[in-house]
């Protein structure tokens, strides 16, 4: 398979925390963040401790759109699995500008396979699996009375398993900066949480690919209960600014700009010390990106 279709198949998940499942645009397709995982107080600060976060999804898509929302493969089939830890510690006395200050790294295991065929032509099996990217970096946290807010600058750096001549990557041998911001609103037991997030992709010096500039919003509305447990509704619109690029050449019709949406259906429980949910999104408008649904399982702990 020669480098530009390789580059339009292949599929990537990593980190920022961690990982995400999507193919097409960008380089490897995806994104170094993990789109949707910010559904549930994204602008809530944790108290200060060490805490231990994992995220584990598991991804189908059964199309893999183009710039028109039609199957760019025939007959394709992605399959994620991904299972991230990430480490956040907030720190006792000391504040910035108001805010609570805080620190992360986080890395993925993820398993990725992807197929397609149509004779005589095309004949795609390809798979990786192995520890994706290293995301690190500080965060600040104000609290209110009843909105919370949270500002993140993340690096993530090109330290997973990559080989420019594979269909598939669990690593994306370039660095990304993400700066995000969460706010979080209650209004009594109704939470209106959003995240908002720009990254930003330098070039992939082996093969002179510099992926576009991306946004992100996150979003959530989640009713708690007296009880600890609650239920919601999420997922995340994505898309990409800028053109992706080979040799300062824009790639494809549009550049192959991600957008995206997603939406689904979420239920959890949650103590300051531990908690979990489970969410389901479906993919209901993609271009330029994989066209299927995501399970996540997320739990945390203190310690």
């Amino acid at each position: 398979m020669n480098k530009a279709l390789r580059h339009s198949v292949a599929a990537t998940v990593i980190g920022g925390l961690l990982f995400a499942g999507n193919v097409n645009a960008t380089e490897s397709g995806g994104s170094v963040y993990p789109l949707g995982v910010q559904t549930v107080m994204p602008g809530v600060m944790f108290s200060p401790g060490n805490y231990l976060l994992s995220y584990n999804t598991w991804v189908h898509s059964n199309a893999l759109n183009d710039n028109d929302g039609h199957s760019s493969l025939p007959n394709a089939e992605l399959d994620v699995e991904a299972h991230a830890l990430r480490y956040l510690h907030i720190f006792e006395g000391i504040d910035f500008a108001g805010a609570n200050v805080g620190f992360e790294a986080a890395a993925a295991y993820t398993d990725v396979s992807l197929e397609a065929y149509q004779p005589p032509y095309l004949d795609i099996d390809a798979n990786a699996s192995g520890i994706g990217d290293l995301t690190i970096g500080p965060s600040l946290g104000w609290h209110g009375a009843k909105t919370h807010q949270q500002a993140v600058f993340l690096v993530t750096l090109p330290s997973g398993t990559y080989d420019e001549d594979n269909q598939v990557n669990v690593g994306r041998n370039y660095t990304a900066l993400q700066l995000s911001y969460g706010i979080t609103h209650f209004m009594g037991p109704l939470e209106l949480s959003a995240l908002f997030k720009g990254i930003y992709n330098f070039e992939n010096h082996d093969t002179n690919y510099k992926s576009g500039a991306e946004t992100v919003m996150d979003y959530g509305i989640n009713f708690h209960f007296r009880n600890n447990w609650f239920v919601g509704v999420g997922g995340y619109w994505h898309q990409q600014l800028t053109d992706d690029e080979v040799n300062g050449e824009s790639v494809g019709e549009n550049g192959n700009r991600i957008r995206e949406f997603t939406i689904g259906p979420k239920i959890g429980y949650g103590t300051p010390n531990a908690g979990v949910y489970v969410s389901f999104t479906h993919e209901v408008y993609a271009r330029n990106a994989s066209n299927g649904n995501q399970l996540w399982i997320n739990p945390f702990i203190k310690f």
